[in-house]
């Protein structure tokens, strides 16, 4: 069941709590789940999951696995329900392949129901090479970019340092490995007006040198893009864990950015040299993609495990967004506001891909969902972009799946160097 434990490690890695009266968190369930799973308990796997979709109906991977639990019951009928429902939110989890699907293998609704997917096979291409960086163990998830000086940025996951891209595709060291403390580097923002580069960084696994304790540890450094100087850094060190993911700019140059362990949505604010939550923890599965409108009226915010906020930054108001047709909003990574819509990268569903997210006049329904890019040869776990000008930059291939689970052994004879593409919006 590949597809199963791919989510459970994405929901270990980025999900957090429900804001419910029972002590027992998203985590807990999904993990309860998946041990039942493996014990050969699928009882008790499905009644883990049936108690999550209560509170998530949307949850795909919930969804799916549930689908394998019905199956592994031999309740063929609920099975193919929930695959159906996944089918109708336009997500395909490769089941032909799942060998959990043995017993359905064979029936005609189940062969109905995987040729219905086909065009979920096929690819949409509309992006171009922007430039290779010859490096092959960055595992890249955040991209910045200056539009003062046309440079890109480009942070490391696992070697915990920051390059710089230089209009022609050179590229240098901007933040050297380790240097100021600096963590596994996620999303980046570029501050274009007080010229300041600010990274999230999370010390949770996947990084050369880890420490002990360095699992507890989450940071957002502010660099100056004048010198790389370190302008300031915040560490939260508490006995909650955190993920800083994301970070979006308001216009008054205060640094908003998701939590994506606990779902929170933090501030800083460089004047009153603070970092405050803005929102609380729990509302959430998992704050990730996040971005304003340019007048800083709406603050969007990608909710990995169901679906797009907008929130009016007046009073810190949430609505949902909702999405016609087969479209999920599911597994948003990078999130991006341009002309009236929103640019989104998926990397939580399958397949990847780059959507453009047409909004109506009131910026809280989605009328119309573009497929910009999908199943692109180069795509090996995209991440996160950045908009310049008219085109999209984003990260191709991040490569974060070939990392083990001890994020220690790099697999060199399959690693490629990393990929940016780009697309005209």
């Amino acid at each position: 069941m590949k597809a199963l434990i791919i989510f459970l490690l994405l929901v270990l890695s980025g999900l957090s709590a429900f804001s419910d009266d029972s002590t027992r968190t998203f985590n807990d369930l999904y993990q309860e789940g998946i041990t039942a799973y493996r014990a050969g308990d699928y009882d008790t796997f499905v009644d883990r999951f049936e108690e999550i979709i209560k509170q998530r109906p949307d949850h795909p991977a919930s969804l799916y696995n549930l689908a394998c639990g019905y199956a592994l019951k031999g309740d063929h009928k609920k099975s193919l329900a929930y695959l159906k429902k996944l089918a109708a939110r336009g997500i395909d989890m490769g089941a032909e392949a799942d060998s959990d699907f043995e017993s359905l293998r064979d029936t005609d609704e189940f062969r109905k129901l995987v040729a219905s997917l086909q065009y979920l096979r096929e690819p949409v291409n509309n992006s171009r090479v922007a430039f290779t960086i010859p490096e092959q163990s960055l595992f890249p998830e955040g991209i910045a970019f200056d539009p003062i000086k046309k440079h890109f940025y480009l942070g490391s996951i696992y070697r915990r340092k920051i390059i710089r891209i230089a209009p022609d595709g050179s590229a240098e060291s901007f933040v050297d490995d380790k240097q100021d403390g600096l963590l596994a580097v996620l999303g980046m923002r570029v501050d274009p007006v007080r010229r300041i580069l600010w990274a999230c960084c999370t010390g949770s696994g996947n990084m050369i040198d880890k420490q002990p304790g360095d699992d507890t540890l989450a940071g957002l450094f502010a660099y100056s893009l004048e010198d790389g100087r370190l302008i300031k850094k915040y560490i939260l060190n508490d006995s909650v864990v955190h993920d800083l993911n994301d970070v979006a700019i308001y216009t008054d140059g205060r640094a908003y950015v998701t939590d994506s362990r606990t779902g929170a949505v933090f501030m800083a604010d460089l004047i009153k040299d603070t970092l405050k939550t803005v929102i609380e923890a729990g509302i959430f599965i998992g704050s990730n993609g996040i971005d304003f409108t340019p007048d800083g009226k709406y603050l969007f915010v990608a909710d990995y495990g169901s679906t797009l906020y907008r929130i009016k930054m007046s009073d810190l108001s949430l609505k949902e967004i909702k999405c016609p047709g087969k479209n999920s909003l599911y597994g948003i990574d990078g999130l991006y506001f341009y002309d009236g819509d929103l640019v989104a990268i998926q990397n939580g569903i399958r397949p990847h891909r780059v959507i453009r997210l047409r909004l109506n006049g009131s910026l809280d329904k989605v009328k119309k969902c573009d497929i910009i890019e999908m199943n692109h040869p180069d795509f090996a776990e995209p991440t996160t972009g950045a908009i310049a000008g008219d085109e999209f930059y984003y990260i191709a291939n991040s490569q974060i799946q070939l990392l083990n689970s001890n994020w220690t052994e790099l697999p060199s004879e399959r690693l490629k160097n990393t990929v940016i593409l780009k697309t005209d919006l």
